[in-house]
């Protein structure tokens, strides 16, 4: 019996010590541990979240590290984020952008973008959706010139592996087949011979391949609509872990240890002092937000599509008190969109309500809306909608409107690495956007926007010059559209501070 059990155990362990050989015979052997670096934005993030790639990549023995927007900075093997970014120059990862930044002198200790990403043995680097909107075969020629001049500093540096991602298509509400035919052409090319040959450590992941149809359009079925270009949870799922296994062949198949010297572990960049955001500043009024009387409000209006007539300014036309009101006009198509609202120089606290109160005169009725705050960090704020249609009251005089905080959701277009939840505590912005798709026309008035709920009344100043406002409608009665066509097409309003961010929120922020 004892024997019996001695000769089972030991075909056991003969069997596992086997099965270990396999598997280490199965990996590849270096030197020291390969490290890989993505430089990417948004839909690279989402890439990487829900389809799994740090996972692969550590499983398969790599060390994989990420950079996202300046914002977001730079992502350690294990996924902590450490505060630092490479400065990528604004922000811009688009064909130009990247040509700048392989343009850049490699130094010693690093110092710019290029220099960081050197110190890694495996570099991808990818642009978003925005760049397959080609607008001309000039741009065509313009893109292919800027990749070959990366691919000549490449050839540069033969102990490094570098993925080229091919950008990711477009949506047909964001395009059009023109632009997605170049698109299709521009990633064809960088996957030929006519680019790769005679470069063995250039690889091309042909991104835009995977994702698109027939059509070199998005495939309807990794969409979340037709206006929102980024990929969704099923396609990410997907082409994830068919990224770590091309990363992983172009390794195998380029011996780096060839090549590369000993080096030691990537150097982050070092943590400056942060600018100190400014604090909540307590409202000068308990409970008002705005009532455009002071002559200091920053408006903003921003427009997109192929009529986009907008105007939003402060004046004394039609008022609900005082003198002033805000006024946006816009006629927008159906491909259109609009923005009228306000960015504070200061975060501001408005958890001593329980929701927005405002009033509201429109000339149009039926007209449905959306309200926009953004909240959270006063470098990359998230948005958080809600959508509604003008009361028959607004048409007639001005009507009020009350949203509670629990309105409001996260819009589908906000950079996943914002924060989740309304933070009240952090409120920057408040935005109105038209843009139902169906084309729309007119002028809403605005006035005494404030803060109410219980033991906090709205501002209520009437000019008595004006028509008596009705009495608000019952909570129950009020109509807030469950999902508004256009919610991820109206896009937000960005003072200068964000310049950068909404040049990529405009082509897709947060691509």
């Amino acid at each position: 019996m004892r024997r019996s059990l001695s000769v089972h155990i030991l075909k056991i362990t003969i069997s596992l010590l086997l099965l270990g050989l396999i598997l280490a015979a199965a990996q590849p052997v270096f030197a020291q541990a390969v490290r890989i670096i993505f430089l990417h934005h948004s839909t690279g993030h989402a890439l990487i979240e829900e389809g799994g790639v740090r996972e692969g990549f550590t499983a398969l023995g790599y060390e994989f590290y990420d950079h996202g927007y300046n914002g977001d900075g730079l992502r350690l093997a294990d996924g902590t984020y450490t505060g630092t970014h490479f400065d990528v120059p604004g922000d811009n990862t688009d064909p130009d952008g990247f040509a700048e930044i392989f343009a850049q002198s490699l130094h010693v200790p690093p110092d710019n973008t290029f220099s960081y990403l050197m110190q890694y043995d495996v570099i991808a680097f990818k642009s978003c959706f925005p760049t397959s909107n080609i607008g001309d075969d000039a741009q065509l020629a313009e893109y292919k010139d800027y990749y070959l001049s990366i691919r000549d500093r490449m050839d540069e540096h033969p102990e490094k592996i570098f993925i080229v991602f091919t950008p990711p298509p477009q949506v047909p509400g964001s395009s059009d087949s023109r632009e997605a035919t170049r698109a299709r052409a521009f990633a064809d090319w960088l996957g030929s011979d006519e680019y790769l040959d005679g470069h063995p450590n250039v690889f091309t992941f042909d991104f835009f391949d995977l994702l698109a149809g027939g059509d070199n359009f998005l495939r309807s079925e990794y969409r979340y609509d037709n206006y929102d270009g980024h990929p969704n949870e099923y396609a990410n799922e997907i082409i994830g872990p068919r990224f770590v296994d091309f990363v992983d062949e172009a390794i195998r198949v380029y011996d780096i240890d060839e090549y590369r010297p000993a080096v030691e572990s990537p150097v982050a960049p070092e943590v400056e002092a942060p600018d100190e955001p400014p604090p909540a500043v307590s409202l000068a009024i308990a409970g008002l937000i705005d009532d455009f009387e002071s002559g200091s409000e920053s408006i903003d209006s921003y427009g997109e599509g192929s009529t986009a007539d907008i105007e939003c300014l402060i004046e004394g036309e039609n008022v609900h008190g005082g003198s002033s009101s805000l006024r946006f006009s816009f006629d927008v198509s159906t491909d259109g969109w609009g923005d009228c609202g306000r960015f504070f120089d200061d975060l501001q606290d408005w958890s001593v309500g329980e929701g927005i109160s405002l009033w509201l005169q429109a000339d149009t009725p039926s007209l449905w809306l959306t309200l926009t705050l953004f909240s959270g960090d006063y470098d990359a704020p998230t948005p958080f909608e809600t959508h509604f249609e003008v009361k028959t009251d607004s048409v007639d005089g001005w009507a009020s409107y009350f949203f509670p905080w629990s309105d409001f959701s996260r819009a589908v277009w906000a950079d996943p690495s914002g924060i989740t939840e309304l933070d009240e505590l952090r409120m920057q912005a408040y935005v109105f956007s038209v843009g139902s798709g169906e084309g729309d026309q007119g002028t809403i008035w605005i006035d005494d926007v404030s803060l109410a709920g219980e033991g906090i009344e709205p501002i209520v100043v009437v000019d008595e010059a004006a028509p008596t406002p009705p009495e608000p409608e019952p909570e129950a009665e009020r109509s807030i559209r469950d999902l508004c066509p256009f919610s991820t097409i109206a896009l937000p309003l960005i003072p200068v501070a964000f310049a950068t961010a909404i040049k990529k929120r405009k082509k897709y922020i947060w691509s």
